[in-house]
């Protein structure tokens, strides 16, 4: 899984004195093939205050899920949804959300326990949960939530859409320009105007020869008091030290760049 150079960033927030539940863009996911797989990333925690947090959980939520879901709650609706995560390795790993809507409350549950891979690829639970998160809101204040990330989403659809069909910005050549040239097609080369170039595609590479050179060899993994790091040096949170791990043993222990493209890579 690859992803573009946009940050997670964050959505909403919502926070009680013992758990939070925070939204965060992760709409612009690709596979390695580069296929948009667009998500949502649910963050929860529980706490206690002058301790910090104790437990946290992720989920990532598929988009075309994400808006029907949202959509009810915005209304109001009656929402029983559950979706099925998870991670393939040595020991799968599961992780379930349930999002229940009733008696003008709703709830957000996130799991995550041993799994087992199904013959499509997917994982399901495969014995007792060992991390367990219930965050519990308002109907009004799950209203809120989703009307915002609703409009996030929107807002995101449609600054792709702009990317994709505005003709590439012109800019004509000014006459102390054209006077320094002193040819009309040659001003062009010397000051760069004209049409830009387009944006390279996946589907303008196809069919053309690429050339490929070795990668350089990455730097083996690293500790700083005893916590590893990524490669831009930040450390890795002890609930990320499991996927950091596996990342390793799965490419040669080369070392993810940051948080983002370790997460890109485990919910692949």
């Amino acid at each position: 899984m690859q992803q573009s150079a946009n940050t997670n960033h964050r959505i909403y927030e919502y926070m009680t004195k013992t758990t939070w539940l925070h939204t965060q863009n992760a709409l612009h996911f690709t596979k390695d093939s580069g296929e948009p797989i667009p998500k949502l990333q649910l963050f929860a925690g529980m706490y206690r205050q002058g301790e910090g947090a104790n437990i946290q959980l992720s989920h990532w939520l598929d988009a075309d899920d994400a808006r029907v879901i949202f959509a009810d709650l915005s209304w109001g609706k009656a929402v029983d949804f559950t979706d099925y995560k998870g991670s393939n390795g040595e020991k799968p790993i599961s992780r379930v959300l349930r999002i229940n809507a009733k008696d003008s409350k709703v709830y957000f549950q996130l799991t995550e326990g041993p799994g087992k891979a199904t013959p499509t690829g997917a994982i399901t639970p495969a014995g007792q949960v060992e991390k367990k998160i219930n965050v519990g809101m308002t109907a009004l204040d799950a209203r809120k939530m989703a009307y915002t990330i609703l409009e996030y989403m929107q807002a995101h659809t449609t600054a792709q859409i702009i990317m994709q069909t505005m003709p590439a910005p012109r800019r004509e050549p000014s006459a102390i320009a054209k006077a320094i040239a002193g040819d009309d097609d040659l001003v062009g080369e010397l000051f760069g105007y004209g049409d830009r170039p387009k944006r390279a595609t996946g589907q303008s590479f196809r069919g053309r020869a690429i050339t490929t050179t070795a990668a350089p060899k990455l730097p083996t993994p690293i500790k700083r008091d005893g916590i590893p790091l990524y490669g831009s040096g930040d450390s890795v949170a002890a609930e990320d030290v499991n996927a950091y791990e596996e990342y390793l043993q799965a490419n040669g222990q080369r070392l993810p760049q940051s948080r983002e493209a370790l997460m890109s890579w485990f919910y692949r």
